[in-house]
């Protein structure tokens, strides 16, 4: 009853903001605030070849159990059971609140207007039912109401199936994070500036995100470093990338910024001969060792393994200059410490051989490495949160990641 009273008050003393729509959708859902049930939930918890030292993540499922009381029965849903607010009636409310805010069209358009709608506000709502069902609640904020309205509007413009898909996604993204969090801001940006972007504008910030800030920690030898480059890196690459227009409209949009003056990135081919050394060395023959370290191969196995290229010779279990650093501090070995690490350098390829090297064996490297050392404005080029965010959603849709905007800040 205190509640009614209370939403009687909140209409008394903003009348005009209850029904400019939002405020019909807030009453609609905080009725249904009201009852909730909830369900209870259980949880439960290629190809042959020498690995360089890497690092895993591991996911875990959910499974949902129920039991029914006598003359009852059980409704299946994920989380919270919203009984007075039904994904029907929520459904309606997106959909009423549209309208309300809504221009004036001629009657043709209209028609196409509201089939647009109703097809993203049906898939909006099967999301948020079947796939984040305790977030229904948000539904009262109106920043989030505001957030449905303005993805509504945009696919009513747009019916592109893409665009629908980045919007769905912004939004489940925007759903999950705190409403006091700087995502959230940075997500309310994003749902303005991603209909203003092309396709290659998209990639163009998931090719800088995938190249120098990514992690790909699938890469543990060569086939697995070869297959990364094609599906997460030139998967986003195009030769329609070099127009300077591309770049004057990121930054119009504030998804990029420049280095500071006199600033550009590297070559890729010498990223990838930092960030992947270990998968680039010419090996050594275990007399060539004790040559140059005066001791015995077998007394630093734990920091030798089979040559990646070379099959009959011996190369550092290290994918990098760091990874060796802290093998060598775990074997008790930091006497030898900088020996080692000068006669690891020594073998590692020089950048053109790599660049050669991957050329060989991945179809389109040459081409994109040409494309990094002249296009001034993609190597002095710097993402701002917003671009990380668009870039990063791009990425997570085409290549199927679910790596999270708080990882890079």
């Amino acid at each position: 009853m205190d509640e009614l009273k209370q939403i009687g008050e909140m209409i008394y003393s903003n009348v005009q903001w209850i029904f400019s729509g939002i405020g019909v959708a807030v009453i609609s859902i905080l009725g249904g605030k009201a009852a909730v049930k909830k369900v209870k939930s259980k949880q439960k918890a290629k190809n042959q070849g020498v690995n360089i030292s890497s690092d895993k993540d591991i996911n875990s499922e959910n499974i949902l159990t129920q039991t029914a009381g006598e003359n009852s029965k059980n409704l299946n849903v994920m989380g919270d059971y919203h009984e007075g607010l039904s994904y029907k009636d929520a459904r309606q409310v997106a959909l009423d609140v549209f309208k309300a805010n809504s221009s004036v069209y001629t009657e043709i358009a209209k028609k196409t207007i509201d089939e647009r709608v109703v097809n993203i506000t049906d898939d909006i709502f099967t999301m948020i039912y079947s796939e984040l069902p305790d977030t229904v609640e948000k539904l009262v904020e109106p920043a989030v109401q505001d957030t449905l309205l303005k993805i509504q509007k945009e696919y009513a413009k747009n019916d592109d199936p893409a665009l629908k898909e980045r919007l769905i996604a912004l939004l489940k993204n925007r759903l999950k994070a705190d409403e006091k969090d700087m995502e959230t801001i940075v997500l309310d940006e994003a749902l303005e500036i991603v209909p203003k972007l092309t396709g290659i504008q998209l990639n163009i910030l998931s090719l800088h995100l995938t190249v120098l800030r990514i992690l790909h920690h699938e890469v543990t030898n060569r086939d697995t470093f070869f297959h990364m480059l094609t599906s997460k890196i030139l998967l986003f690459y195009s030769n329609r990338m070099s127009k300077t227009i591309e770049y004057a409209h990121l930054q119009y949009l504030g998804c990029t910024g420049i280095l500071s003056e006199g600033s550009t990135y590297k070559p890729i081919e010498e990223i990838f001969r930092n960030r992947y050394a270990g998968l680039f060395s010419r090996g050594f023959s275990r007399e060539e060792f004790y040559e140059y370290m005066g001791i015995e191969i077998q007394e630093f196995q734990q920091l030798i393994t089979t040559c990646q290229i070379d099959k009959e010779k011996y190369q550092f279990n290290a994918m990098n200059e760091n990874v060796l650093k802290y093998s060598i501090a775990q074997s008790g070995k930091q006497e030898y410490e900088e020996k080692l690490l000068q006669y690891y350098k020594e073998h590692i390829m020089e950048v053109k051989e790599i660049k050669d090297d991957i050329s060989s064996h991945v179809q389109g490297f040459e081409e994109l490495a040409d494309f990094w050392k002249k296009t001034s404005e993609f190597k002095s080029m710097n993402l701002t949160s917003v671009g990380i965010e668009i870039g990063l959603l791009n990425y997570n849709l085409q290549t199927g990641s679910k790596i999270q905007w708080k990882d890079f800040i």
